[in-house]
């Protein structure tokens, strides 16, 4: 009873839930303010044109897994706060001063059924007063127990994870992704050209072998077609066009000139692919020497333009974000142990010593202390 008017218990438990309630409202807030620079990143474009092909990579599709896990971590936060508001919620009514007075009320009660000769009604008092002794402090005791534990094992933790996720946001905003250190960009242009030297050189060789290619094609196919013109001289039309009396010569004399024909088709594909591949080097090697007017020649070929971007920011983007999703998986971790599962699980132990205490028959235990204080008294 003097505890519990006391209440130190209560006021340690309560700035526990304070400073909690701080860190995860801290938390919460790096993630929305993670959450809404993603957002903003994703909305730029990395211009790969003088690397790969002619076009842009939004950054979309490399943020995508990073903004996933951030509004995960930023539900969990939510969630997190929501079990301490709780806990201050209960903690603030089993404190109220209409606790303190019933519990002592029920204690007086204990106090007076044993100053009984006949211990009338003790058992019900005992067990009442345990009830509300349970009520008062079960959740008291799982809020201290779990501070002293976070304090103890899991603060340094939880106080160094938060600092790096709230350094976080300025480490992305210094990471210039628009920025282009010159020598830099110098050697990634030089790599370009000479991969682009390479590429024009393999097409052109291929469009070399491709003409050749066809002009033999070219000269079967007109051989193919004057022995089939020989075939059909004597042919009339009807005979000619009847492919169900046709001989087994005229067959074949047919069949080849189609199989030239379709070789020719495919032959002429992969010329125009060719010729397309040498006009889009062509063309990144123009964006390339002229980037201010690269729109115009990449609205050309359908291409979205974004401003040139330095590939060694974008690394180091990656990087910090690859870094921080471990920081951000151990924050997770330390909010889920913290408010859901050591509370939980304390107030768990504290219901199982309840149960015992409540099976407890309280007459019977102090009339078996009593006997063995008379035996004692006696020897």
């Amino acid at each position: 009873m003097a505890v519990s008017w006391l209440g130190a218990i209560d006021r340690a438990s309560t700035d526990y839930i304070d400073s909690s309630l701080v860190q995860a409202s801290v938390a919460f807030g790096v993630a929305k303010l993670l959450n809404a620079l993603i957002s903003l990143l994703q909305s730029v474009e990395v211009e790969v044109s003088m690397v790969v092909f002619s076009g842009s990579l939004g950054l979309g599709e490399v943020l995508d897994p990073f903004n996933d896990l951030i509004e995960d971590y930023s539900s969990l936060m939510k969630l997190s706060i929501g079990s301490l508001l709780i806990q201050k919620l209960l903690l603030g009514v089993v404190s109220d001063l209409f606790f303190k007075i019933l519990l002592t009320l029920s204690g007086a009660v204990v106090i007076l059924s044993l100053l009984r000769p006949s211990l009338a009604g003790f058992n019900q008092s005992v067990r009442l007063f345990a009830f509300l002794v349970f009520l008062r402090f079960a959740l008291v005791m799982v809020v201290a127990l779990n501070g002293v534990v976070s304090e103890y094992f899991l603060a340094e933790q939880s106080r160094g994870g938060i600092a790096a996720l709230e350094a976080l946001p300025g480490e992305v905003e210094n990471v210039d992704v628009k920025g282009a250190d010159a020598q830099a960009l110098s050697a990634l242009a030089s790599q370009a050209e000479e991969q682009r030297a390479e590429r024009e050189a393999v097409l052109t060789a291929r469009l070399e072998e491709v003409a050749a290619q066809r002009e033999q094609l070219i000269e079967q196919q007109r051989q193919a077609e004057s022995k089939l013109d020989e075939l059909e001289a004597g042919m009339d039309t009807v005979e000619r066009l009847n492919f169900l009396s046709r001989s087994p010569e005229h067959a074949k004399a047919i069949a080849q000139v189609g199989l030239y024909e379709d070789q020719l088709d495919l032959l002429e594909d992969e010329r125009n692919k060719t010729q397309n591949g040498l006009l889009l080097i062509q063309r990144e090697r123009e964006a390339a020497q002229n980037p201010d007017g690269a729109s115009g020649i990449m609205d050309s070929v359908g291409g979205t333009v974004a401003t040139l971007v330095n590939p060694l920011a974008l690394d180091a983007l990656q990087e910090k974000l690859s870094n921080a999703s471990d920081t951000i998986m151990e924050v997770m971790a330390l909010f889920v142990l913290r408010t859901l599962i050591l509370p939980l699980l304390f107030l768990y132990c504290l219901t199982v010593v309840f149960k015992a205490i409540w099976r407890v028959d309280a007459r019977e235990w102090l009339n078996r202390s009593a006997a063995r204080s008379q035996e004692v008294q006696h020897v």
